[in-house]
């Protein structure tokens, strides 16, 4: 009993150790806490950061969220959905209001609470080896202390772990029922709803329990598809189209059979992932992620009897979106290693939670090694791409500060407004940084790339350049509240109902 009551506290205690080494490493590495952050860095990071923060402040009442005004169908958040935006925001209100440094605070809260549930379920051997993965992977160990979405689907990949690996042990055993597989199908259209990769999961649920054969496999990847695009489409109802997204070009392409559009595409894509000169780090990260999943697939086919839908859900899991990625997105290593590294985190866990005795060491060991190598550039990378997030050498909080007490007097005043629109920013693509930071905290932002200014716009208000105005002025009466730092700000006079459309 004493033995076991041991094992349990070092499980809690090593389950602190990953949210323990990120603070430390921010702590060293920019003499900062968590509290200094700031996420006044790439596109993706700071949209989560004010997305939650108008649900924070305004709940459903917020402005609308997208680019060249669009919206998503429900609700009005951007194109990552909705999931993170009410849990981080949700919180943030329960928690007295809105802070920026609660989103990484809290990624170190889902993750020490998602691995804490995990540790009841793994020897304490497996579980430490799941912690040191924590603090070697080179992505796990770089967006802990962010503001992305990675470090809360890594506690959603552990939750994924503890709830499906029931599912597919019974079914390598001849054991699951129905019901066992209506609860992991049903798991994942959940983890759908957060990040829509989650669903190429599905064809391995179902193939786990199908009958042996082709037709068997038929079934399930017939099934599967069904229920990943069912999974796709209730995401896209809460997330709204992005301007930087495929149009409907390939997919007309393809409706007449002419692949020569993806095969372009997908070839470019490639070309720019395998560049090793210019992706050195990501490339082996890659490597890592391909090698490791192909070893934790052959090592869960030992023993008897063989478990062959474990080594299937390992390959749909990571190799389903690295192939839908390089196809259908872009080819820029650090954007697929993120997406991938939630995926490959839950085959990890999912091993470590099945894996036949004895056989763990074979694929966990030379994954751990190969993580152990990268360490060093993996911390170069962390001192590089962290930084700007806790020292705040490009002064974006005092331009920031600046900007908002510029606009604050006129966008306030639509605060109370009955439509949407009257709490939403227009920006222009590629300078939206500042104003989507400085905006009020109830407003929604409207991304427009140049080109399309020349369009009606939607938003109440609109901050332009010279050039950018005199595009948008041909086709909207603009009218000038506000000089910025940043541009000039301008009532759209349609929106609020003072000239015609």
């Amino acid at each position: 009993m004493q033995k076991r009551l041991l094992a349990r506290l070092a499980a809690v205690l090593l389950a602190f150790v990953p949210a323990l080494v990120a603070m430390g490493l921010v702590a060293h590495y920019f003499q900062a806490d968590l509290t200094a952050f700031c996420p006044a860095y790439d596109v993706d990071q700071y949209m989560y950061v004010v997305e939650a923060r108008t649900f924070a402040a305004a709940g459903f009442s917020g402005g609308y969220y997208g680019s060249g005004g669009q919206t998503a169908k429900l609700l009005r958040f951007g194109p990552h959905g909705a999931v993170h935006a009410l849990v981080y925001g949700g919180l943030a209100k329960l928690l007295g209001g809105w802070r920026d440094w609660l989103v990484p605070v809290l990624n170190l809260a889902f993750v020490t609470l998602a691995l804490l549930g995990l540790g009841r379920k793994l020897s304490l051997g497996r579980f430490a080896c799941l912690t040191a993965f924590f603090c070697l992977f080179p992505q796990t160990l770089l967006y802990l202390p962010l503001s992305y979405q990675e470090a809360f689907q890594y506690a959603v990949a552990l939750l994924l772990a503890l709830g499906l690996s029931g599912y597919l042990l019974k079914a390598a055993a001849g054991a699951a029922s129905g019901r066992d597989m209506a609860w992991a199908l049903g798991l994942v259209f959940l983890a759908g709803l957060s990040r829509p990769t989650w669903a190429v999961l599905f064809p391995a649920l179902l193939w786990a329990r199908a009958k042996p054969g082709w037709r068997g496999l038929a079934w399930s990847l017939a099934g599967g598809g069904g229920l990943l695009a069912a999974t796709y489409g209730a995401f896209s109802l809460f997330a709204s189209p992005w301007h930087v997204a495929s149009g409907p070009g390939m997919l007309q392409a393809l409706a007449r059979l002419d692949f020569g559009p993806l095969l372009h595409q997908a070839g470019g894509n490639l070309a720019s992932l395998l560049n090793f000169q210019d992706n050195a780090v990501n490339t082996l990260n890659l490597l890592i992620i391909a090698g490791g999943t192909g070893l934790l697939a052959a090592v869960s086919c030992l023993g008897k009897p063989r478990r062959f839908g474990l080594a299937a859900f390992h390959v749909c899991n990571v190799f389903g979106p690295l192939a839908l990625y390089v196809v259908a997105y872009n080819g820029t290593g650090y954007q697929l290693t993120r997406l991938l590294s939630a995926h490959f985190l839950l085959s990890f866990a999912m091993f470590l939670l099945g894996a036949p005795a004895g056989a763990a060491r074979w694929a966990a060991g030379p994954i751990l090694a190969a993580c152990l190598g990268m360490l060093p550039m993996s911390l170069k990378s962390f001192v590089i791409f962290v930084r700007p997030a806790y020292d705040d050498y490009a002064g974006y909080a005092r331009r920031i500060d600046a900007l908002r007490r510029d606009m604050a007097p006129a966008l306030l005043l639509s605060k109370d407004a009955p439509s949407p629109w009257l709490r939403t920013l227009a920006v222009v693509s590629g300078d939206e940084t500042l104003p989507s930071l400085a905006a009020p905290d109830c407003y929604g932002v409207q991304v427009y790339v140049p080109s399309s200014l020349d369009a009606p716009l939607r938003a109440g208000f609109v901050l332009l350049d010279a050039k950018a105005h005199a595009l948008a002025a041909k086709a909207n009466a603009l009218t000038h509240v506000a000089d910025t730092a940043h541009g000039a700000l301008y009532r759209n006079d349609v929106a609020f109902g003072f000239a015609g459309k």
